[in-house]
């Protein structure tokens, strides 16, 4: 609420509480605040006097894992990063899954779910999370939406795409994938450092980065190893799929119990809070 000496228009409902001068706490304890009077001039004032332009100012509490440029997200708007996170975390558990207990099986089966889910849903999820201000959670969903939609994509047979047909043997397409796995591991090097040093960095954010990064880099390796070891990075590359899934589904389930109110810990960095 705007800060003025006489009564506005834009009083709180009846069933709010007003908690400090500028903010409120409505029936479901959401707190609801809006920007301070110093940053608009009068005639910007005077614009805010009706009660559909002071909605649409409010904003609630962001998560405190998904989002790592600023403390509120639009109030009209869900948390688009749950879908981000929880879709990551299904299909990477199941490929890790197989990975660990079927290193020698073939994880077709997984298609749908990569394309779908992995895929469609998390790039959807990222592109919403850039519209609400999170540049670098935004930029990680769809980063990985694409890399499950592609790998989806090799998961058809190459009658169908022909994704890896254009290889002459198995000796060239290994290399070609360890090429592949090696730079994404790379990438996801990069924005796990980044992670260390956003604004409202955490460590579960770090945590669930640094296994993506050793999945992908076990997995490139193994391509380039001889068949024993290269089952055994395969069995551990799941290990890190398994941990990062497992990272993710709790970076959810702390953003929605955020917004009842309710805290878990997610590690932030003592050394962002003056960010």
């Amino acid at each position: 609420m705007v800060e003025h000496d006489e009564p506005t228009s834009t009083t709180p409902p009846a069933d709010d509480v007003m908690i400090e001068r500028g903010q409120y706490e409505d029936r479901f304890r959401h707190r609801l605040s809006l920007p301070e009077a110093s940053r608009f001039d009068e005639k910007r004032l005077r614009d805010m006097g009706n009660m559909y332009a002071a909605y649409n100012m409010m904003v609630r509490t962001a998560s405190p894992v998904v989002n790592g440029q600023n403390s509120e997200r639009p109030l009209h708007m869900g948390n688009p990063g749950v879908l981000g996170l929880w879709s990551f975390a299904v299909v990477t558990i199941l490929l890790g899954v197989f990975r660990l207990f079927l290193p020698w099986k073939p994880a077709n089966i997984i298609l749908p779910t990569a394309l779908m889910f992995g895929g469609l849903s998390q790039l959807i999820a990222g592109f919403a999370d850039l519209f609400v201000g999170g540049t670098f959670s935004g930029a990680i969903l769809i980063s990985y939406g694409a890399f499950w939609s592609g790998n989806g994509i090799m998961f058809f047979p190459d009658t169908v795409i022909g994704a890896t047909a254009e290889y002459a043997n198995a000796e060239d397409l290994a290399q070609a994938r360890a090429i592949y796995d090696i730079i994404w591991a790379l990438y996801t090097l990069m924005l796990a450092c980044l992670s260390l040093k956003i604004r409202s960095g955490t460590f579960n954010l770090t945590f669930n980065l640094f296994f993506v990064f050793l999945a992908l880099l076990l997995n490139g390796c193994h391509f380039l190893t001889n068949p024993g070891l290269g089952e055994n990075l395969i069995r551990a590359s799941g290990v890190c799929c398994i941990l990062a899934a497992v990272g993710a589904f709790y970076s959810g389930i702390a953003a929605v119990l955020e917004e009842q109110g309710i805290h878990c810990g997610v590690g932030h960095y003592p050394w962002t809070k003056n960010m």
